[in-house]
């Protein structure tokens, strides 16, 4: 999963983990539309990925919550945001990307 955010992002980007199971990626300077497009390439190429070890091989997915930000945002209101888009996307089933 790292290898994957390590390699679509730009340099000033930032990627970092929000809990266990979750990473965080700030797109600075890009709007909603083109963070979906970006989140949609990184989950079908990470969908498509198998992955190996001890022997036993699986696939990946990824689900994808996306919020914009603006100036006046406080980072608490942000990431409420992504956390209730996210879960909305669980609850569809995953492995897709939503927009708050």
């Amino acid at each position: 999963m790292a290898r994957h955010l390590r390699a679509s992002v730009r340099p000033y980007d930032v990627v970092g983990r929000f809990d266990d199971s979750t990473f965080a990626v700030i797109l600075g300077d890009t709007i909603a539309n083109d963070a979906f497009m970006w989140a949609e390439k990184l989950r079908t190429a990470i969908s498509g990925s198998i992955v190996s070890v001890d022997k036993k091989s699986f696939s990946l997915s990824v689900t994808i919550g996306i919020s914009g930000a603006s100036a006046k945002m406080i980072s608490e209101e942000l990431i409420k945001n992504v956390l209730h888009v996210l879960d909305q996307a669980k609850k569809a089933g995953g492995n897709i990307a939503r927009v708050f």
